[in-house]
């Protein structure tokens, strides 16, 4: 499995010869011109500009933008309904959560989940966590770093990989309150054996350069 942080939310996912884009934005939310590539699934959180850019993507990909689940070639993807804000909803609407199965590696994207906790029957459905996305600070978001980091806690992932903010002193404040030191990567690529199946082991953070 390949990992690409595209910015923002907007990632790039290549696994078992399939190519799958998530939350890819829109320039003028942003500020920056999006990456442009055909996919195969295309995966979108919420209908804000941030992270509905659906047509950007080349192909005839899947698109999956609500709840529910998926399977290509072996890829399974869940799509969990929750919500943007800590109001339920109120505020900013809803959020789906992806949880992405492939290679024997559970990946959980975030997307713009605004509660300010995991609840329990929530938790229950993202099960064990290899890899988190995990959004940090936003425009939108109501739960600040600490929270971020409660939420972490809470899932308890073996790799977690920050996104969601633009600002390098956001990424360096998260990174001195979650006190595990970073590995600074252009991408990720991992195997099911470079993931430890140890539960004492210190959760990694990896930073993704945006590419």
């Amino acid at each position: 499995m390949i990992i690409n942080w595209l910015g923002h939310s907007f990632f790039k996912i290549e696994t078992q010869g399939k190519i799958i884009a998530i939350d890819p934005f829109h320039e003028e939310i942003v500020g920056v011109k999006p990456s442009r590539f055909k996919a195969d699934i295309v995966l979108s959180t919420h209908d804000h500009l941030g992270h509905n850019n659906i047509d950007l993507i080349m192909g005839t990909p899947f698109i999956l933008n609500t709840p529910g689940e998926i399977e290509i070639n072996d890829i399974f993807v869940k799509g969990i309904d929750t919500y943007h804000d800590n109001d339920e909803g109120a505020k900013h609407g809803k959020n789906t959560i992806f949880v992405i199965d492939s290679e024997n590696i559970q990946l959980a994207y975030l997307g713009d989940f605004g509660e300010k906790k995991i609840k329990d029957d929530l938790l229950e459905k993202l099960g064990n966590v290899d890899i988190l996305l995990m959004p940090i600070v936003a425009k939108y978001r109501t739960q600040p770093i600490e929270e971020a980091i409660n939420i972490i806690k809470q899932i308890q992932p073996k790799i977690i990989i920050p996104m969601h903010y633009s600002k390098k002193e956001d990424l360096e404040k998260f990174i001195k309150e979650i006190g595990t030191s970073p590995e600074r990567l252009e991408k990720l690529n991992i195997k099911r054996n470079n993931i430890s199946d140890d539960e004492d082991a210190q959760m990694q953070l990896i930073v993704l350069e945006n590419n």
